[in-house]
């Protein structure tokens, strides 16, 4: 394996073990979209507190690089604004400056649906890749983009000295996914700037991923990583089945479980959850009763398999 890869994936996963799981199933994932040699050929960067939950699966079918994180670099990194997602702009900062070549950024919680490597083309290329668009903030019915158009047409902002106007089109992307190269190290330094500015007058939690959209599409266009990647942020009630299967399966090497992560229908769970709260009765709703996921029998799943 070659560690001067020029395709990268950077995770920050840190904190309790269920976001340590998270990124392991999406490294799992994304392993079950390629061939071996293929995932030679990708460096694998992960920004983590925990590095020995990584190390047990090795050797590893890619080159796996940790970054050491602690608290006090954390606090660092969220700033004077005190802004959890302020991190990831300083980690992808620190990566970039180290690093040459096509960066593909991820949440913990994403999931491989197709082979990368139409994404690392249009990355180097110059294609700049977030998640999925999410809609324009003008005439939006979103309450939250109502709320920052609202703010921007209210209030003159001055990043750098410099007066900030916003896009009549401007447009929120996701930013569950991140594509660029290490030398648009300067967007990052704008997406910075412009979190450090616009959170502590709007402290929402959308100002950071509106930051990389603005900025990124700014650059140019905008491409989506939605047919390769998925973003499941709206199904945080997996955590618990993914510990279970993270247990049930604890001594399988890490190619094995790579197919055995397909056990894991994301789209079923999807619709599960839809169902529930569609089908709720008003007596469910006065009691507050929320979905959880019936944990499978993962030996009688995997017989089936």
């Amino acid at each position: 394996m070659n560690s001067t890869s020029q395709n990268h994936i950077v995770f920050q996963a840190y904190g309790n073990e269920e976001i340590l799981h998270e990124c392991a199933l999406a490294l799992l994932s994304i392993t079950a979209q390629h061939s071996e040699a293929e995932l030679q050929q990708l460096h694998v960067c992960i920004y983590t507190d925990q590095p020995a939950y990584f190390e047990k699966w090795k050797p590893l079918p890619f080159y796996l690089s940790l970054e050491p994180i602690n608290q006090a670099l954390i606090r660092k990194w969220r700033g004077e604004i005190n802004f959890v997602h302020r991190v990831k702009i300083e980690l992808l900062r620190d990566f970039a400056s180290k690093q040459k070549g096509n960066i593909l950024y991820c949440d913990t919680d994403v999931y491989g649906c197709a082979p990368l490597s139409s994404l690392f083309e249009k990355i180097k290329t110059g294609k700049r890749i977030m998640h999925i668009q999410e809609g324009k903030l003008k005439g939006s019915s979103n309450t939250v983009f109502q709320k920052l158009d609202h703010y921007f047409e209210q209030h003159k902002i001055e990043i750098n000295h410099q007066l900030f106007e916003m896009p009549a089109d401007a447009t929120m992307w996701n930013a569950g996914v991140l594509g660029f190269r290490a030398d648009d190290l300067f967007l990052l330094d704008k997406v910075l700037d412009f979190t450090d500015t616009v959170y502590p007058q709007l402290p929402k939690h959308v100002v950071e991923q509106f930051a990389f959209s603005l900025y990124f599409s700014e650059a140019g266009t905008i491409h989506t990583a939605y047919p390769f990647l998925y973003h499941y942020w709206n199904l945080k009630e997996l955590r618990p089945l993914l510990s279970s299967f993270f247990h049930f399966f604890s001594k399988m090497e890490w190619l094995q479980l790579a197919q055995l992560s397909r056990l894991i229908q994301l789209p079923e769970y999807l619709q599960q959850k839809a169902n529930f709260y569609s089908n709720r009765s008003i007596f469910k709703k006065l009691r507050k009763e929320n979905w959880t996921p019936e944990i499978p029998e993962w030996s009688q799943l995997l017989q089936q398999f």
